[in-house]
C-alpha cells in the first residue's frame, strides 16, 4: 500500500504560474509515474499514516475502506489551502489571503485506489511598484534611471535582500533599471529586450505556485503528514464510537 504526494510545475522552470498537487493512495505494490523533467517529487514520512491507513483497513470491508479513502482524499484540498497559507508567508514576501486565493478546487477520484489533484494558479510577481509584489529598491528619476550606475535589490524572501544581477541573460542580457518619477511606471523594475531602447519588459520573481517546493518545503511536508494522519485517525475513532 503506497500514499504520495507529486507536485507538477507547468509551464516549465522560472515560468511556472500553475502546479497540479496530486495526493494518491493505491493498493499496487509500486506506482510508476510517467512524468517530465518539470515533476517535483515531495516526499513525505508517510510510515505513521501508513500504519493508520492499515488498522482501518483491517476492520472495514473493500468498499467502506474506499469510501473512507475518498473521504479522506476530498477533504485534502480544503486542507492544502490552510497549510500553504500557514508555511509560505513566514518564507516569502506574500501574504496568506493571496496563498490561499491561489489553491483550486480540488478534484477526487476512486477505484483501483483514491486520489486528489489540486491546482494551484499564480502569476509571477514583480519587482518594486507596490501592491502584491516583491519590495524594489534602487534606481533613479527620469533619464538618469538608465544612465546612473546603481543596483536594483528586491527581498524574494523574510529577511534577505538580495541584488539582481548587472545583467539579466534570462531578458535580453541588459541591466534591471527603475524610473522612480515615471507615474506610468509606477516603480516597477523593467529591463531592455535588446539593445535598443524599446522593447522594454517588467522584470518578475516567481509565483505562489514556486513557492511550496523551495523554501517552504520542509514545513508542508511535515504539515500534511501530519494532516493525513490526523484525518485517518478520526475515521478510526468513528468506528470506535460507532461500536466497529
Amino acid at each position: 500500500m503506497l500514499i504520495g504526494f507529486l507536485l507538477f510545475l507547468f509551464p516549465p522552470g522560472e515560468a511556472s504560474n500553475l502546479s497540479v498537487w496530486g495526493f494518491f493512495y493505491c493498493p499496487q505494490k509500486e506506482v510508476v509515474v510517467m512524468a517530465g523533467r518539470d515533476t517535483v517529487i515531495i516526499d513525505i514520512d508517510s510510515s505513521e499514516v501508513q500504519a493508520a491507513i492499515g488498522r482501518l483497513r483491517d476492520v472495514m470491508t473493500p468498499e467502506q475502506f474506499e469510501n473512507a479513502m475518498h473521504g479522506i482524499m476530498k477533504r485534502m484540498p480544503g486542507q492544502v489551502k490552510i497549510i500553504l497559507g500557514d508555511t509560505v508567508p513566514p518564507k516569502y514576501h506574500v501574504n496568506s489571503t493571496e496563498v490561499r486565493k491561489a489553491v483550486g478546487y480540488g478534484k477526487t477520484s476512486v477505484g483501483g485506489g483514491a486520489g486528489c489533484v489540486i491546482p494551484v494558479r499564480g502569476e509571477r510577481k514583480h519587482i518594486g511598484g507596490g501592491g502584491r509584489g516583491f519590495p524594489g529598491w534602487g534606481g533613479a528619476k527620469g533619464w538618469e534611471s538608465l544612465r546612473r550606475k546603481y543596483r536594483v535589490s528586491t527581498k524574494v524572501y523574510r529577511g534577505q535582500l538580495v541584488r539582481l544581477p548587472t545583467h539579466l541573460a534570462s531578458y535580453g542580457g541588459q541591466p534591471p533599471f527603475r524610473n522612480t518619477a515615471a507615474p506610468s511606471l509606477h516603480g516597477l523594475t523593467f529591463t531592455r529586450l535588446g539593445k535598443k531602447r524599446l522593447p522594454i519588459e517588467p522584470v518578475v520573481g516567481i509565483a505562489v505556485p514556486q513557492m511550496p517546493p523551495n523554501k517552504a518545503e520542509p514545513a508542508t511536508q511535515d504539515k500534511i503528514a501530519d494532516k493525513l494522519l490526523e484525518l485517518t485517525e478520526r475515521r478510526l475513532m468513528a468506528l470506535v464510537m460507532n461500536g466497529r
